[in-house]
């Protein structure tokens, strides 16, 4: 690094993958960072659990003090918002850049407020992030680390998996049933279908979306045309109100072939396993 500088704050870095975690672990960055510039930690590839305990076990936050705890992973937020099980503590999603400028700093309001780094981490010299040198890449080549991919068997037929019925985090699933023509329909954005269609669920969005205001919490919806369900044909819902009057709206879907198979085996997996008997 090209300054001198001490993080202010618990840093704790998951290394990413085996072989970044292999190589930092070889070349001694981790030590270094942790011994020169205040790291707390750095996590092996799988952290789970452990990841989550190294913030529950939290001894520089009182219970009652607000605080903050920025992440990377977007698709971790719903589990940080509580990862300490702290209500008091905040969780916000940024970059790895923030982060660091984060961690660097002695607090959000400072960094806001000065526009950069205070002086006093760099040794009385004013800097930000643009002046830290840090190499992209090893001066020798990555270290792959271990490899610890476990083959399947040729046959799996007389494999099973074994969970314990009191477990509080693994569940074995039972098969979706196929579908018997009245599998429900879901109105998705587009961040949400492609899990859904894997689960074997129709989401549909509105052709026209002022027919969402058709719609009441009292109606009984019937969705047509799924016997000549084809990729690019839209399907027909039929709205029926209380008072015995219907209306009829258009609902688009992407579904293609292959998406098509999921939905009217119950789900991707079901199909998968329906082509593994042929």
């Amino acid at each position: 690094m090209a300054v001198k500088c001490r993080i202010s704050v618990h840093l704790i870095t998951p290394s990413g993958s085996e072989q970044i975690h292999a190589t930092i672990e070889r070349d001694s960055y981790a030590k270094k960072l942790m011994r020169d510039v205040g790291w707390s930690c750095f996590l092996p590839t799988h952290v789970g659990p452990m990841h989550r305990s190294q913030y529950r076990d939290r001894k520089d936050i009182k219970r009652e003090k607000k605080n903050t705890i920025h992440y990377l992973l977007q698709q971790k937020l719903h589990g940080v918002l509580r990862i300490d099980a702290n209500p008091e503590t905040h969780a916000f999603v940024t970059s790895p850049e923030i982060v660091t400028a984060l961690s660097l700093s002695a607090g959000t309001s400072e960094v806001q407020s000065r526009g950069g780094l205070p002086d006093r981490i760099y040794d009385g010299r004013s800097s930000n992030l643009r002046h830290l040198m840090l190499m992209s890449c090893p001066n020798l080549i990555f270290d792959p680390g271990q490899d610890t991919y476990q083959y399947p068997p040729k046959d799996g037929s007389n494999q099973h998996v074994d969970v314990s019925p009191t477990s509080q985090r693994l569940q074995l699933l039972e098969p979706f049933d196929k579908w018997d023509g009245k599998r429900f329909g879901r109105f998705a954005n587009p961040d949400q279908e492609t899990n859904l269609k894997k689960q074997g669920l129709l989401p549909l969005t509105f052709a026209d979306p002022a027919d969402y205001d058709k719609i009441h919490p009292v109606d009984k919806l019937s969705i047509v045309g799924l016997k000549d369900f084809a990729p690019g044909k839209p399907l027909k819902c039929v709205i029926k109100h209380p008072n015995g009057s219907q209306e009829t709206i258009v609902l688009n879907h992407t579904f293609n072939e292959t998406q098509i198979e999921w939905f009217k085996a119950g789900s991707a997996l079901n199909r998968m396993k329906e082509l593994q008997k042929h």
